[in-house]
C-alpha cells in the first residue's frame, strides 16, 4: 500500500469520526513509517499493538474503536429463523 492510499484512508477516517481523531493523518503516517520498517512477528496480539500506540493518541483511539467493533452480526441468522416460522 502506498502513502497516497494510506492518506486517502486516513482522511476518510478523519471525516467519519471528526473531532475524536484530530491528528489522525499525521499520526497515521508516522504509524505507517514505524511499522513498515519494523519486523512483525507472525502471531501478534492486539494488546501488543495497543502498547505501541502510547505516544499516538489518535491511533490509539482508532485501535480501541476497532477492538470494540463486532466481527459479525446475528441479524442474518435471526431473519432466516423468523422466515422459517413464517413458512410453517
Amino acid at each position: 500500500m502506498s502513502i497516497e492510499e494510506i492518506t486517502v484512508h486516513l482522511n476518510r477516517i478523519k471525516k467519519f469520526y471528526g473531532e475524536f481523531v484530530d491528528n489522525i493523518v499525521e499520526e497515521g503516517l508516522i504509524w505507517f513509517n514505524l511499522w513498515s520498517s519494523k519486523e512483525v512477528p507472525d502471531m501478534m496480539d492486539f494488546t501488543d499493538v495497543l502498547k505501541e500506540t502510547e505516544l499516538l493518541p489518535a491511533i490509539k483511539m482508532c485501535a480501541m474503536i476497532a477492538i470494540s467493533l463486532l466481527a459479525t452480526t446475528c441479524s442474518v441468522e435471526r431473519s432466516f429463523s423468523s422466515l422459517k416460522r413464517l413458512k410453517t
